[in-house]
């Protein structure tokens, strides 16, 4: 591997980059979030309709 092969793997992203990569990982949090919610909804309406 030459040292431009190797800078290009190790080098910093740009700060445009850097942003990108934070909006995709804020918009990933989101998600997860909202699913875990939806996931939790579910199982309390589930375990609502065993208890009758």
């Amino acid at each position: 591997m030459n040292d431009h092969a190797w800078e290009r793997e190790h080098r910093h992203p740009t700060a445009e980059q850097a942003k990108a990569i934070i909006y995709r990982r804020r918009d990933a949090e989101a998600k997860l979030r909202q699913h875990q919610q939806e996931a939790r909804h579910k199982a309390d309406e589930e375990s609502e309709g065993h208890d009758e």
